[in-house]
């Protein structure tokens, strides 16, 4: 089973992952760490992911025009690449990926 949790910026979307893990043995991932390990930290000077992640509410415009850089051409790729690795797909923010993804 593959799932997305959307919604907006510090609702929850986390802690309903979190309380899916536990309960239910699923993995997930969040859209936000995802990006930060692949891309966002070195793109952007961070000495580690983590940094980069934790600081990403400073820089919510910036973060959103450059996973939408990233998927340029595919739109679900992001969403792909997630899902490949796991059962939940955390923090997808954006209709026209959600439908590319479908």
């Amino acid at each position: 089973m593959k799932m997305i949790i959307t919604g907006y910026g510090r609702h929850g979307k986390d802690t309903a992952c979190e309380w899916l893990k536990n309960k239910y043995g699923l993995t997930y991932e969040s859209s936000s760490m995802f990006c930060a390990r692949a891309f966002i930290a070195e793109r952007l000077g961070y000495s580690t992911p983590l940094e980069a992640y934790k600081d990403r509410h400073n820089h919510r415009a910036l973060w959103h025009d450059l996973i939408h850089e990233y998927n340029q051409g595919d739109l679900a790729r992001l969403g792909r690449e997630i899902l490949s690795e796991y059962d939940i797909y955390c923090g997808l923010r954006n209709a026209l990926e959600l439908e590319a993804i479908k």
